[in-house]
């Protein structure tokens, strides 16, 4: 379940499910296609709030912070 990050990224660009409003900064369209960009509290917020659900552990997490911010 390491990997559970990447499922998320992939449902989301396949447009299996949809990113809810307040994650989204930016909503663009490019020859019909939908780009999501989030800036780094918005992915660190979803990332937490996963880890609060349950859906992904501490070590994910932690991982998915220092890539996120950099470190």
């Amino acid at each position: 379940m390491s990997n559970y990050w990447l499922d998320i990224e992939n449902t989301i660009q396949n447009g299996e499910v949809t990113v809810p409003a307040e994650y989204a900064s930016k909503v663009k369209s490019d020859n019909g296609t939908t780009t999501i960009t989030l800036s780094t509290a918005d992915e660190l917020k979803k990332y937490k709030d996963l880890l609060d659900s349950g859906a992904i552990n501490q070590a994910e997490y932690d991982a998915k912070k220092k890539q996120i911010l950099g470190l």
